[in-house]
């Protein structure tokens, strides 16, 4: 397969990942403000399970199996330090991607010591950050 292929399917797959990262917290943030209605906990907990198995881990899989292979295709790419720093920045995301999914863990097993809405809404933002930083390293590729 050629480079060209996993660019495309590792562009893809990151729109994916961001777009179900983005999605979750705002789950959790509906989840945390409606704990006393056993019913609409009951569906955002299935969205969010749902969201998780089949669209934000897959597509995280998806973008790094793409990014290993545009590595293995293409190896002097390891030279350019930006790139040291971006691969830095999507590990710092994948870590993000774990710890959102244990506040969905908590938020399942016991609400109640899940994130307060505040705290939730400040996570929420880790990932455009982190979006922001990665996007710019690609564009401006740096010479450090």
């Amino acid at each position: 397969m050629s480079y060209l292929f996993f660019k495309t399917l590792h562009v893809i797959a990151i729109i994916c990942w961001m777009a179900g990262l983005l999605y979750y917290l705002r789950l959790f943030i509906y989840h945390r403000q409606n704990l006393n209605d056993e019913k609409i906990c009951s569906l955002l907990g299935l969205m969010e399970k749902r969201l998780f198995k089949f669209i934000t881990a897959p597509s995280m899989i998806i973008s790094w199996a793409a990014a290993l292979s545009m590595i293995y295709l293409s190896p002097a790419m390891m030279q350019q330090k930006w790139l040291h720093w971006k691969i830095l920045a999507v590990l710092a995301m994948t870590f993000y991607t774990f710890f959102a999914y244990s506040i969905f863990k908590r938020l399942r097993d016991n609400p109640e010591k899940a994130p307060s809405e505040k705290m939730l809404r400040v996570y929420n933002e880790v990932p455009t950050v982190l979006l922001v930083i990665i996007v710019a390293l690609v564009i401006y590729k740096p010479h450090w």
